[in-house]
């Protein structure tokens, strides 16, 4: 993944806040700007001990950009959990969400969303050239494009 700079905001770090968990594992979100658009790649394990971190780290990323389309990629998140998703979903669904999913079929963001049964509530792109490609189009979520 490239290091690129963007005025979304810098790498953002959030560790595991339990003290049973273990803090070996970084997780942190990644800027990157492609083709115009932000693009954010949840990168290592968000899991219920940093799920409040990942909340607060990800509000301050979409709060930056509200008048901005986002793309939010777990193609490099190797686990996620329930709480995780709940945060995500949290975002998805807020009144004027601007924001496209990403997740490789195969990734534990795409299998949860799959065992979830919840492919029609939050869909979510397989490709990240596909999100942007068509979030840019459509100017913010991709639920209406998606579903047509």
């Amino acid at each position: 993944m490239n290091e690129v700079r963007c005025d979304l905001f810098e790498r953002r770090f959030f560790a595991r806040e339990h003290p049973r968990c273990g803090i070996d594992a970084q997780a942190y979100l990644q800027p990157e700007v492609r083709e115009g658009m932000h693009v954010v790649h949840v990168c290592g394990e968000v899991d219920i001990c940093n799920a409040p971190s990942f909340d607060a780290a990800l509000g301050a990323a979409l709060a930056r950009e509200a008048h901005h389309p986002v793309v939010l990629s777990f193609q490099h998140c190797g686990f996620i959990d329930c709480a995780a998703l709940s945060v995500v979903i949290r975002y998805y669904e807020r009144p004027l969400a601007r924001l496209s999913l990403v997740a490789g079929e195969r990734s534990p963001f795409g299998r949860l969303v799959t065992c979830a049964n919840l492919e029609r509530r939050l869909p979510v792109f397989r490709e990240l050239d596909d999100a942007v490609r068509v979030a840019s189009r459509v100017g913010g979520s991709t639920f209406a494009a998606v579903r047509q």
